[in-house]
């Protein structure tokens, strides 16, 4: 793991760290040299300073190197980053495209941010956390378990305007525009208290 807080020349911009994870990644095509990392980038960083931060990381990855291509996945800190990544992609490349490793023309830094990415929304257990009275803003199914809805797994639905009590929450970055979030409830349906699992789109604060 490499923790980037210091240049190569000069001062860094500001809030421009970034941590690596893992080793550096060989993708070589016959005899053209391409190389990738994985970084995680604190929260709470401008749309500007992780452009800033994930041009940085491209640069240094290139330097060290010396590869046609480069390419730097960047995630939040506690994301999977064996999966695709979750804040943004940098490649530095000829024509700034990955697959133009080969091409005899000059490099260009492409950035793929989503401006409206899972880095940059709110946390949802920010907004509910666990003892919090909640209701449900639509009707919606209730399962025993947090990654399963098949039918055989739904135990109740619980109506629209229903209230109930927030006991577990859970969230996980799917991809850098996805973020999957469950909440596990208590909630009176028809009289009965049921304890599950909904999707944390369908609650809001009491």
């Amino acid at each position: 793991m490499l923790c980037c807080l210091c240049p190569a020349l000069g001062a860094p911009p500001p809030n421009t760290s970034w941590t690596q994870v893992g080793a550096v990644e060989r993708f070589d095509h016959f005899k053209i040299k391409r190389r990738a990392i994985r970084i995680t980038i604190p929260l709470g960083r401008t749309e500007q300073q992780v452009r800033a931060t994930l041009e940085r990381a491209t640069r240094d990855l290139a330097k060290r190197t010396r590869a046609s291509a480069v390419m730097v996945w960047a995630y939040r800190p506690g994301d999977q980053v064996k999966a695709t990544y979750t804040v943004g992609l940098a490649v530095l490349a000829p024509n700034g495209k990955w697959e133009d490793a080969g091409e005899d023309a000059p490099k260009k830094l492409t950035i793929d941010l989503p401006k409206d990415g899972v880095y940059f929304r709110p946390a949802a257990k920010t907004t509910l956390g666990k003892g919090d009275e909640c209701r449900f803003s639509e009707s919606a199914k209730i399962s025993r378990k947090r990654d399963a809805w098949l039918k055989s797994d739904i135990i109740a639905e619980a109506p629209k305007g229903a209230g109930g009590i927030v006991l577990e929450h859970y969230e996980k970055a799917i991809t850098a525009d996805f973020l999957f979030v469950r909440f596990r409830v208590l909630v009176r349906v028809d009289g009965r208290p049921i304890e599950g699992w909904v999707d944390g789109e369908v609650l809001t604060r009491k």
